[in-house]
């Protein structure tokens, strides 16, 4: 797509004047054409049983597990790919303005002991033939269901 579109951030008039059918049919070409420079990707787009699946992890292995996993079950690297939370612990508030009986305006956060912490998650994405493989080992690791 890039070889065809690559104009498109130096030419606005070219960027508006591109349609979703135009890209579209690029992407319905290009996952049928093995020889077209973005037929992995298109394919992994417009077919949906060529999609990566994103397995969450609640409590991520270390990176060494996953690459002995990745090793064990003969998985290529264009096939794989992990990313883990690196969010730190944030207590999120209640960072609007409330109206109070006597008109005046004070932040959520000072009225109020109430929080939402956030949900850490990591992410494994994989290609679908390997998805159940990748489960079962994940299991002995995460506790996967």
């Amino acid at each position: 797509m890039e070889m065809l579109y690559y104009d498109l951030g130096e030419d606005l008039d070219h960027y508006v004047a591109v349609t979703d059918n135009e890209v579209l049919a690029e992407l319905n070409r290009a996952s049928r054409d093995k020889a077209h420079p973005g037929h992995f990707d298109a394919k992994c787009l417009y077919v949906r049983n060529y999609r990566f699946l994103a397995i969450a992890l609640s409590s991520p292995p270390l990176e060494s597990d996953l690459l002995a996993i990745k090793e064990e079950l003969g998985i290529p690297d264009n096939e794989i790919s992990w990313e883990f939370s690196k969010r730190e612990k944030v207590k999120l508030g209640m960072h609007f303005p409330v109206l109070k009986t006597r008109h005046s305006i004070d932040y959520g956060d000072n009225l109020s002991e109430i929080s939402v912490p956030p949900r850490e998650r990591s992410w494994i994405y994989v290609a679908p033939q390997f998805e159940k493989k990748l489960r079962k080992q994940l299991n002995h690791v995460d506790g996967l269901g």
